[in-house]
């Protein structure tokens, strides 16, 4: 079961989601992919969900009812299949530093709905800090139905996020894990079956892909969602652009300056604000414990 945990291991789990996730244009560069993006990303999930099976009945884990897995799967496919497909879609229609100035809404949107008024002004700090590094304009044309999706995937993930925070402590910790990269795998291998590279090196090397890149942060995400507020998680997408800004500064010493130290204090303010900050009726601490 999901339950809580040591304040350090919560902001450690947090932190490595972070870095894992703000790597990930450093992965792309080292270990490129050789199936298609959609399929890929599918064959990865398969991968993860079957070593989740083979941890649940190592363990012999108890599983939890058939409607309780549906659920759990179905707000799993509305936590990545949906906004991948989305995005996926938007490819070529928006910019991608749009799409980090969108997701940074993200906890603006889940303060918002559960009541949080109070904490507007930590979560839009670090906003302000995401249009200061990526200043962006307003898209026109073929770019508003991309903008659009953008906005559809990031309203998807909110909504997935806070399901799953309520779905995922009545399960087992294996079969949650497993039930929803299946699904996902699933979904996505299909959507992307026909632009898809299929072969034994292929099929190898995205193995490794998947299980050394991507289990790691798929792993740690759902863990987080089932165990801390559904904001603190989403600040996820507040700080990892901030880690992945001082990532390429650090790499590639691009010319630094005042608007530079600005978006990253806003930034690193804002994002550690939101995860640092209590909701008014959260415990005094909470963390990733895996039971």
């Amino acid at each position: 079961m999901l339950r809580r945990g040591p304040f350090v291991l919560q902001t450690s789990g947090f932190v490595m989601l972070c870095l894992w996730a703000s790597a990930g244009w450093i992965w792309g560069e080292a270990l490129p992919a050789q199936m298609g993006s959609v399929a890929g990303q599918g064959f990865h999930f398969l991968l993860i969900g079957l070593a989740m099976v083979v941890w649940s009945l190592l363990r012999q884990e108890k599983r939890s009812e058939l409607s309780a897995n549906g659920w759990t799967a179905l707000a799993g496919l509305a936590l990545f299949a949906g906004p991948m497909l989305l995005l996926h879609t938007a490819q070529g229609r928006v910019s991608s530093s749009l799409g980090v100035v969108v997701f940074a809404l993200l906890p603006v949107v889940l303060m918002v709905v559960s009541g949080e008024l109070k904490g507007l002004v930590r979560a839009l700090l670090g906003v302000a800090g995401v249009l200061v590094l990526l200043p962006v304009s307003m898209p026109e044309g073929r770019g508003l139905l991309g903008t659009g999706l953008v906005v559809m995937a990031m309203f998807l993930t909110a909504l997935a996020m806070v399901w799953l925070h309520r779905l995922l402590p009545q399960s087992s910790w294996g079969w949650a894990m497993a039930v929803v990269c299946l699904s996902n795998g699933a979904v996505l291998t299909l959507a992307g079956c026909s632009e898809a590279a299929w072969t034994w090196d292929a099929a190898r090397y995205e193995a490794l892909r998947g299980l050394a890149i991507d289990a790691p942060e798929v792993l740690l995400l759902l863990g987080l969602i089932g165990t801390l507020e559904p904001r603190r998680v989403a600040a996820r997408w507040l700080v990892a652009p901030l880690f992945t800004v001082l990532e390429g500064y650090v790499l590639m010493r691009p010319e630094g300056g005042v608007r530079l130290l600005a978006g990253i204090a806003l930034l690193g303010f804002g994002g550690l604000w939101v995860f640092a900050g209590k909701g008014e009726d959260e415990p005094e601490t909470t963390g990733l414990g895996l039971a």
